[in-house]
């Protein structure tokens, strides 16, 4: 058990708790003018543009890699901020757009430990109390579940895993809850829609691998790709994407077109 009451942290939504062994690597997060190592922007910051620590990062791609703590209103916050620092020091240019995903993803931990009223992070070096947040991440249903089911416990594990190798709480993460995936044959006998969700985001996965640097397509496959995923969420026929005529306003390269179907006020 870590000891408590080295610091507290008043803010609107409470007091956070913060262990006399733990604040000297929180304290830059919440408070003071250190900076990152290209001198970006401050680590107490609540957002952090870090376009450039990507492996392509260039200006338009800023909003990709602009990290919110905003959102966030619990102690876990400083600690939030401390694992993605980590990520951005581990890879200085090889930065992914998933960090960006990181508070979004552990706004659900977030509310829970504001509505159960915790405090600091001893609050759940209790066993049984992080077991019971662990469930929490788990829709109210019943076995099997679905990899969508499963998904805040997926995306949140990695953050736990390293909580407990630089803090030791929790003392123990629990594995992902055993989840089914559809069979093969069950996706094509799939007549819901013309083309299978599966389909459809292995065609964004290649695209994000594409943009990543990880596996580039030559540049004919690529438009075909892309020309492919407008076609299948803009509804339109593949000769308008092609014929779309391009504007040169501020609203992108490309003109606005109505919205097709009846009380649809809005423009695709």
């Amino acid at each position: 058990m870590t000891t408590l009451s080295a610091y507290t942290l008043t803010t609107p939504a409470g007091v956070h708790r913060y262990a006399a062994q733990h604040w000297p690597v929180l304290r830059p997060f919440v408070e003071g003018a250190a900076q990152d190592p290209r001198r970006l922007f401050f680590l107490a910051d609540d957002t952090w543009d870090l376009w450039p620590y990507a492996l392509n990062g260039i200006p338009s791609y800023a909003a990709k890699y602009r990290v919110r703590f905003a959102g966030l209103r619990s102690f876990l916050k400083p600690f939030v901020k401390w694992y993605c620092y980590q990520q951005v020091l581990q890879r200085p240019g090889d930065l992914r757009t998933n960090l960006a995903l990181v508070p979004y993803q552990l706004k659900q931990v977030d509310e829970y430990l504001l509505y159960r009223g915790l405090t600091s992070l001893d609050d759940l070096a209790s066993l049984p109390v992080f077991e019971d947040l662990w469930v929490s991440l788990l829709p109210p249903k019943k076995p099997p579940f679905t990899p969508n089911d499963v998904r805040h416990q997926a995306e949140t594990r990695p953050f736990w895993l390293q909580m407990h190798k630089r803090f030791g709480v929790p003392f123990l993460v629990p594995p992902v809850a055993p989840y089914v995936h559809r069979p093969k044959a069950e996706i094509g006998l799939d007549e819901s829609s013309v083309i299978p969700d599966a389909v459809i985001s292995q065609l964004m996965n290649k695209l994000a691998l594409h943009r990543e640097g990880m596996s580039v397509l030559n540049r004919f496959h690529h438009l075909r790709l892309c020309v492919l995923v407008l076609n299948i969420c803009l509804g339109r026929r593949i000769t308008e994407l092609l014929l779309a005529p391009r504007g040169e306003g501020s609203d992108g390269p490309l003109t606005i077109y109505p919205a097709r179907g009846p009380g649809q006020a809005e423009g695709l």
